[in-house]
């Protein structure tokens, strides 16, 4: 009982953050294309705070989420595969913070985290396929 209870705190605390930061991430955007002053600054403590925020339900998910039925080896390379995924997945939303702002770099960026994460989703589906 006292395990599912500080669960759905966990649960209710990232979904709470992540209200917060999708109305920063909505504001940011809205004075940037408005050309206000502060759309810049509040895009990017905003789509910062989502990767904090996507890394702490990923390993939440990890964590929650483990299968005991199943080798430790599984477990070990789904936890990988799943922060390899939210890195990947960092990188495009730096990518696109970056071609809002226009700032130099973005395509390679938004490459990287494009193929980055298509390379994790294949492994993990190749991964979980081998598993059944």
């Amino acid at each position: 009982m006292a395990k599912s209870l500080g669960r759905a705190k966990v649960r209710t605390l990232l979904m709470v953050l992540s209200i917060i930061d999708f109305v920063a991430v909505l504001c940011g955007a809205l004075f940037k294309l408005n050309h206000w002053p502060g759309g810049i600054p509040m895009l990017v403590l905003g789509l910062t705070t989502a990767v904090y925020i996507w890394i702490g339900f990923v390993i939440y998910r990890c964590i929650v989420g483990r299968d005991t039925t199943k080798p430790a080896l599984y477990n070990s390379i789904r936890v990988v595969a799943h922060v390899f995924l939210a890195f990947s997945g960092c990188g495009f939303v730096v990518g696109t913070l970056f071609a809002i702002c226009h700032w130099p770099g973005y395509q390679a960026q938004l490459f990287s985290g494009v193929v980055a994460n298509l390379i994790s989703v294949i492994a993990m589906t190749i991964a979980e396929s081998k598993q059944k």
